[in-house]
Formats: structure tokens, C-alpha cells, sequence
């Protein structure tokens, strides 16, 4: 999974056409879904202060939480227009 969403990021370019620039959106949302729900299962599974114990965890859960930022910004300029 990760690979493919690698993929996905080495695909925009500079003046892409929008179709390009909906589905890099459109993936990005379903990486950040898939993601978020993979942290989820994990403190479900192993216990918040396990999972946050383990360095390679806490370093996934960082990532989740920042890959939010964009979203949720894209989010509110939505919202507020």
C-alpha cells in the first residue's frame, strides 16, 4: 500500500490536466482513510500505551496526524466558500 501511494505522489506534476489533479485528491483521501483506520485496529489491538510505546508506532501515528492538516485546511476553505 504504501508503494502505491508513493506512486500516486510521484504523479503530480506541474500544469496536469484536472482530471489528474481530482484523482491524486480523491487517492489522497483514501490513503488518509486507510491509514487512520490501520492506527485504529492497532490501539484496539495492542492497547494506546503499547502501541505509542513501540518508536515505529508513534512515528505512523505522527504521520497520520499530519497528513490531516491538508485535509482538514482543504476542508474548511470548502466549508467557508
Amino acid at each position: 500500500m504504501i508503494l502505491v501511494n508513493v506512486g500516486f505522489l510521484m504523479l503530480e506534476h506541474y500544469n496536469q490536466p484536472e482530471w489528474l489533479t481530482r484523482l491524486l485528491e480523491t487517492a489522497n483521501i483514501i490513503f488518509i482513510i486507510f491509514y487512520t483506520i490501520e492506527m485504529v485496529l492497532k490501539i484496539f489491538a495492542f492497547g494506546i500505551v503499547p502501541y505509542i510505546s513501540n518508536a515505529y508506532n508513534a512515528l505512523d501515528a505522527l504521520i497520520v496526524f499530519i497528513r490531516f492538516i491538508p485535509f482538514l485546511i482543504y476542508s474548511f476553505e470548502i466549508f467557508l466558500t
